[in-house]
């Protein structure tokens, strides 16, 4: 374990793990945890390939394999980082238990500068920022949009650190197989992520969309 790895970025780390990360399980035991994205995520690929190395004493693979898309006829590329080892595994599970929190479920004791991390992840992984003109004057407007699934225990977990650290929890919308959370950023919540979220985006034009002036 590497002493100089911060918190927020193992908070980050966990952010993206919870949102785009796959667990497998077999009789009751995690087996293997793993991140696989397609190539406008592989920025946040590698950051999370880095801290897992640091969290784990392990330098890890990044493996790609070949996809055919019937749909358009195309091939392309998705990449993936894989940890299998029970001993690391363990270690995850030590590392995040005295920590008070879980690597397998959501935590309910995070700092408001490490929750600020974990949405930074959770944004990178599941997220989107939008910018789009209002209806009524033209002036521009921000939101940050993060998909999951119907009954989401995500984001509403989400929406009660923003309103514990009086933020705007936005609103859920509800759709027939998965929900999504929907928060404006106003000129108050942008200064809060410009402290605690956007230092730790990882995909550059997610960043360049929270960080540009309206």
């Amino acid at each position: 374990m590497d002493p100089t790895l911060s918190d927020e970025e193992v908070c980050w780390w966990l952010g993206v793990f919870h949102t785009d990360g796959y667990i497998y399980r077999k009789q009751g035991s995690v087996k293997e945890i793993r991140l696989w994205v397609g190539k406008p995520s592989m920025e946040m690929l590698d950051r999370w390939k880095g801290v897992l190395d640091r969290l784990t004493d392990k330098q890890h693979k990044v493996y790609s394999v070949k996809i055919y898309d019937k749909r358009y006829n195309t091939i392309r590329y998705n990449y993936s980082v894989r940890e299998g080892s029970k001993k690391k595994i363990n270690l995850l599970i030590d590392f995040f238990g005295r920590k008070g929190n879980a690597v397998f479920s959501y935590p309910k004791t995070l700092s408001e500068k490490c929750f600020g991390a974990y949405l930074a992840g959770v944004i990178d992984g599941d997220g989107h920022i939008q910018i789009r003109k209002r209806t009524y004057d033209k002036s521009f407007e921000r939101l940050i949009k993060i998909s999951g699934t119907k009954d989401s225990e995500l984001l509403r977990l989400v929406q009660s650190y923003l309103e514990r650290f009086r933020m705007p929890k936005g609103y859920l919308v509800k759709y027939d197989n998965h929900s999504d959370l929907w928060i404006y950023v106003s000129k108050k919540f942008n200064r809060w992520l410009f402290e605690f979220t956007y230092p730790y985006i990882s995909i550059k034009r997610k960043f360049a969309r929270g960080s540009c002036e309206l």
